[in-house]
């Protein structure tokens, strides 16, 4: 049986981030990723934050300009409001990082399940088939994500519990080729994607990323519908060459997420800014945390549980009240989406400070001052509504 310190599950970001952290202080890292390489089911992001900086090549456009839509109301926002990047690359060279600091990848190698000896966590069992392989760790860090089959292993095998129907939101996505405008553009259409919205991200050479993503529906159908009946500017001649698909969870991080032997991280833990999914500083800082805290508890000879709880604390201090921000305002914005956008739209077509604080909202960028503007305008706060917001902020 192969022996390692540290056994990653799932190789996208906040994975390799985790390998990252743990290799270079000096733990022997497994990672093993389910598909036949790294970066396989990225589509384009749109982020506000420095992320892409440890990946520049990741790059695709500079976004200068972001037009938010409803069935009533719409505003438009210039300035530096972000990048796209390549999530394939974003996540290969996150990769590279973590070969370089000596972790090894296994690609085609799910995790099926967990092994157990003396009460904790001791490894994972890979296989497909009839073939199965056991792996020995010290540590295993599930960052499998929430979209496949075997997502959520501790889910699964530690909480007992998987994600149901009614605590996932669903995504759809193209990329298209043959795109000629500029600029983000959100769309809020509560009969398209009731709870959730629609997008466009030009990712520069004539291609642009778009997708839906709500709760209870067919993401293909609503994309589709979406192209076809929302005359989005520059989507008329557009042709997809790749499509996505992938969910979420809405109930948020469970209750604990740590046993002895084991710690979850990023999607697989819940811990996603719910109004745009797709952002990434969530989970690549929490599975940094994991790899610290894995390689912390390694080197001091103990991997208990009271000594993994050292991880659930770190990043509930650190992330959780921005998920919690997140999932607050999907919320209050999913009921009565269509009267509430507009009303939210039209006043941001007069406030300058509302239209910036609303695109900053959707990029998880300076979030807590962008929430306190809009909860400071008279004509805004009204629509969010306040005490679970005024709560969190406090």
């Amino acid at each position: 049986m192969k022996r390692y310190d540290v056994v990653v599950a799932g190789g996208g970001a906040s994975g390799l981030s985790a390998a990252i952290s743990a290799a270079s202080r000096g733990c022997r890292v497994l990672v093993m990723e389910m598909q036949a390489q790294i970066g396989g089911q990225g589509s384009p992001a749109w982020i506000g934050d420095s992320l892409w900086k440890r990946v520049p090549a990741s790059v695709l456009a500079r976004v200068r300009e972001v037009r938010l839509r409803s069935p009533g109301a719409s505003a438009e926002v210039r300035g530096e409001l972000g990048v796209i990047i390549d999530r394939r690359i974003f996540d290969r060279g996150l990769a590279a990082r973590a070969a370089e600091a000596g972790a090894e990848i296994w690609l085609s190698a799910p995790v099926r399940d967990l092994l157990v000896r003396d009460g904790r966590v001791a490894g994972v069992r890979s296989g497909v088939g009839n073939w199965s392989e056991e792996i020995a760790a010290e540590v295993v860090i599930d960052a499998t994500g929430s979209s496949g089959e075997w997502s959520g292993v501790f889910m699964r095998k530690v909480a007992g519990r998987a994600w149901s129907r009614e605590e996932l939101a669903f995504c759809g996505e193209y990329l298209v080729a043959n795109f000629d405008a500029g600029g983000v553009e959100l769309v809020f259409n509560p009969y398209l994607t009731p709870g959730g919205h629609a997008w466009v991200y030009p990712c520069g050479r004539g291609m642009a990323a778009v997708g839906v993503q709500g709760i209870r529906i067919n993401p293909e159908l609503a994309l589709d519908e979406f192209i076809g009946k929302d005359q989005v500017e520059g989507l008329r001649k557009s042709m997809p060459v790749a499509a996505f698909r992938s969910r979420f969870p809405l109930g948020g991080p469970p209750e604990r997420t740590y046993a002895a032997g084991i710690v979850v991280a990023g999607g697989a833990a819940g811990q996603i800014y719910q109004l745009s999914p797709k952002g990434l500083s969530q989970a690549v800082r929490a599975g940094e945390i994991a790899g610290e805290v894995a390689a912390g508890a390694i080197s001091e000879g103990n991997v208990s549980e009271e000594s993994m709880a050292g991880y659930e604390e770190r990043w509930r201090r650190e992330i959780h009240n921005d998920i919690q921000i997140g999932s607050e305002l999907r919320k209050s914005l999913g009921t009565f989406q269509g009267r509430k956008m507009d009303a939210l739209l039209s006043r941001a077509g007069e406030s300058q400070s509302v239209r910036r604080a609303l695109v900053n909202i959707f990029l998880c960028r300076d979030l807590r001052r962008s929430v306190r503007a809009i909860l400071n305008d008279p004509r805004a706060s009204g629509v969010l509504g306040g005490e679970s917001l005024e709560r969190l902020l406090s």
